[in-house]
């Protein structure tokens, strides 16, 4: 029985140890540049995905203060992003870090200048210019080991901030060659976590995001290729302009994520007259325009009875831009308005349970009916040359109605405000004797247009 209870115990203990554990994601925090503005993005290493987190917005570097607090450019924000206000932070800031409770700034035209600020007092100081062979602007500043240093906006260049005279700032050494064959980073932003630092590169064609171990000199590819998203309003024929603008990568503190800006949209219906169906033909119409569904998402239409409430009064949903008749939950004669609408694709439907589920802001309206008829009748079939007959038109639908017909030359049209009227008829003088044909190409009741 003791031999038993030990080996239990060993069992057991051995368990715990290979217990898998579950690590939270990293998350960078990423200021790219577009056409349209300063957009921050939230990245995650685990597999390279990506959402918005402010979009447009200005500022080129963040960080997470002391308190969790985010500064982007001179704004700051809580962990919802949620305005709290300015800091008095130099108008020429360019890189931001965080080190014992303070903010170090580099920035400075025409000469690189380091500035502190502290986020208690909202005071900045000036530090003092760097050495003339710093990089520009101060370079991206990182923390590593309790120290302050900078990476080099091009090449490999990373030096090591002296706090106390900024001009006596050292080289400390170089980045290694990059995995993708470039010996030459162009570095666009740093980020430190857990001594490593993480490190984005690019220019047209390519933007890769790295890990950096300085302990080691090891360089380490961790997205390759991270192109634009779609949602970013890129100028037309400059599809690389976003590569060229990753100015600047933040680490969250631990158990902090700030929250991604919804990015699914429904688009808006193309404009349409009222569309007019003859059973038992579906209603087709024009797709959404200006949509964007994530790969999770759907984007649908759906048909209601009131487009004040349209998802309290939905009688049915299509995955392309069409409705069939239904007639156990549609009837005749009564008004639809159709909507986009996207989400989360939750069982082949669009989940109004999505936090960033959207709805078109415009609709179309459809209506159904039977398809009208008209009958012509004459009580003399004869006439001269040069008059003029009178035909007795009988038409059956839901008035008004608008008949269009021909009698050998350009199509007309004649209205009529009940079932029956009378169509006058002169034909020119110059017509041949002989069989006068009055044929009806297309009539539209209230409800229905018939072809």
């Amino acid at each position: 029985m003791q031999f038993f209870t030990r080996f239990v115990f060993i069992f057991l203990f051995f368990i715990l140890l290979t217990a898998p554990v579950s690590v939270r994601a990293q998350i960078l925090y990423v200021n790219a540049l577009d056409p349209s503005g300063s957009s921050l993005i939230a990245l995650d290493l685990s597999d390279c995905s990506y959402c918005p987190v402010l979009t447009p917005t200005v500022g080129p570097d963040h960080v997470f203060l002391p308190d969790q607090r985010f500064l982007y450019g001179s704004n700051l924000y809580d962990t919802n992003m949620n305005y709290l206000g300015s800091a008095p932070i130099p108008s020429s800031a360019y890189s931001y870090a965080s080190l014992n409770g303070l903010i170090y700034i580099g920035g400075g035209v025409p000469i690189a200048q380091l500035s502190v600020f502290n986020p208690v007092t909202s005071q900045v100081t000036y530090l003092g210019d760097f050495p003339g062979s710093f990089p520009a602007y101060g370079g991206n500043l990182y923390v590593y080991n309790n120290e302050l240093y900078s990476l080099a906006e091009s090449g490999n260049q990373i030096w090591k901030v002296n706090i106390a005279n900024p001009a006596s700032s050292t080289l400390w050494g170089t980045l290694p060659t990059t995995s993708n064959g470039f010996g030459t980073l162009f570095v666009r932003g740093t980020a430190y976590a857990n001594n490593l630092v993480y490190i984005t590169d690019g220019s047209a064609g390519y933007t890769n995001v790295h890990r950096y171990n300085p302990a080691t000199n090891e360089l380490v590819l961790l997205c390759n290729n991270w192109f634009a998203p779609p949602y970013f309003n890129l100028e037309p024929g400059y599809p690389n302009l976003f590569f060229i603008g990753l100015y600047g990568l933040t680490v969250s503190p631990p158990g902090v994520t700030l929250p991604c800006t919804c990015i699914t949209n429904a688009g808006f219906m193309a404009f349409s007259p009222l569309l007019k169906i003859c059973i038992p033909e579906p209603v087709q119409f024009s797709p959404a325009i200006g949509t964007y569904v994530q790969s999770d998402d759907i984007l649908q239409y759906i048909m209601c009875t009131n487009p004040v409430a349209p998802l309290q009064t939905m009688v049915a949903s299509s995955n392309t831009p069409s409705f069939s008749y239904n007639p156990s939950t549609m009837q005749l004669g009564t008004y639809y308005y159709i909507f986009s609408v996207a989400g989360n694709n939750i069982n082949g439907a669009a989940s109004q349970q999505d936090p960033c589920f959207d709805i078109s802001n415009n609709y179309i309206s459809a209506i159904w009916g039977n398809a009208p008829q008209v009958a012509f009748s004459v009580p003399n079939m004869n006439f001269c040359q040069g008059q003029c007959i009178d035909l007795n038109v009988s038409l059956t639908g839901v008035a008004p109605f608008s008949l269009t017909y021909n009698t050998g030359g350009a199509n007309q049209v004649i209205n009529f405000n009940s079932n029956t009227g009378i169509l006058t008829l002169c034909p020119p003088g110059n017509v041949p004797l002989g069989a006068f044909n009055v044929q009806a190409v297309r009539l539209e009741d209230q409800t229905c247009i018939c072809d």
